[in-house]
């Protein structure tokens, strides 16, 4: 129910604003039907996919152990053009385990990204627009921390921590395929377990554990989407990096960058290259990097709205 009422925070002023925004009166109804105008939707990525990686060995006298990992990706990135106001939506989501001989079964990658943007068109220029959004930010499951000869430990959990996050600024569209956004970004994280382990908690207050934590940052986000094709095959790029900064300390920059890259090898089947870096001073000294490479099976729903596109 916790996860219901805030998706419904996020939206609610969102869906408010266009409300009141697409309000119009008699007169203005009249001067519409005379020009119509069709709002239409741009499917920039729809495309679910799996990865499955399996060793088994029997009698292998050189040695080794079974290994069993899999990853599913949904990866949806569409937005509604309209004649006043753009309405863009990003939805992320990743899982995986992997299992090492008789090891346990670790969680990874684990995770939801949710951001939507309302942009508002002023006159026919469409390169820079004022826009409102907001972002979410969790876990699917259970993530744990693995130490050698140590029992596995729990680090996180689904909705702790969550970050959320209420943002306006500008968008620049200056160049096809590559979106700019500089907003200002209040930002509130969330936990219950495992607030300490993120730093929500204050440590300067030891006698109280706090499970709430708000800042205010300066956000950069840069979004790169592109699929073409090179001798029959299908390649796609998709590409986020953001940037945020606290106004008052520089130091506390962070950076999460995300790159997706598609190579269609046949019918539904790609090579898949997933890099994910993460830079947290606050959390730790040095950067985080993941990388996943595998033939995966995919499909990109894109290509059933073509159509509706052209």
């Amino acid at each position: 129910m916790k996860a219901i009422q805030v998706i419904r925070l996020i939206f609610f002023p969102v869906l408010l604003f266009s409300s009141a925004l697409f309000a119009q009166t008699p007169q203005q109804a009249t001067s519409q039907q005379e020009e119509p105008f069709k709002a239409s939707w741009v499917f920039n990525n729809l495309k679910p996919s799996f990865t499955l990686n399996q060793i088994y060995q029997n009698n292998w006298l050189k040695g080794g152990e079974d290994a069993l990992t899999y990853n599913i990706i949904l990866d949806n990135d569409f937005e509604r053009k309209g004649k006043r106001s753009d309405w863009g939506n990003e939805i992320l989501l990743k899982f995986g385990q992997s299992k090492i001989g008789k090891g346990e079964r670790n969680n990874t990658p684990n995770s939801i990204n949710i951001r939507t943007d309302l942009k508002l068109n002023f006159g026919k220029q469409r390169y820079f627009k004022p826009f409102i959004g907001g972002s979410l930010k969790t876990q699917i499951a259970t993530g744990y921390k693995f130490s050698k000869d140590k029992p596995r430990e729990a680090q996180s959990d689904f909705w702790d921590p969550v970050k959320i996050a209420y943002r306006f600024g500008v968008d620049l569209s200056l160049v096809k395929d590559l979106k700019i956004q500089i907003s200002t970004d209040y930002i509130i994280e969330k936990g219950n377990k495992y607030v300490q382990i993120h730093n929500i908690d204050n440590k300067k207050t030891p006698d109280i554990i706090e499970k709430r934590k708000i800042t205010k940052k300066m956000s950069v986000y840069v979004k790169f989407n592109r699929r073409f094709t090179i001798k029959d095959r299908t390649i796609s790029i998709n590409s986020k990096i953001n940037i945020k900064s606290a106004f008052k300390n520089f130091e506390e920059t962070f950076i999460d960058w995300a790159n997706i890259y598609d190579i269609n090898l046949i019918e539904f089947v790609s090579l898949r290259i997933d890099m994910h870096y993460i830079y947290n001073r606050s959390k730790s000294k040095q950067g985080q990097f993941q990388y996943l490479l595998g033939i995966t099976f995919a499909y990109d729903l894109k290509d059933i709205f073509s159509k509706d596109e052209k």
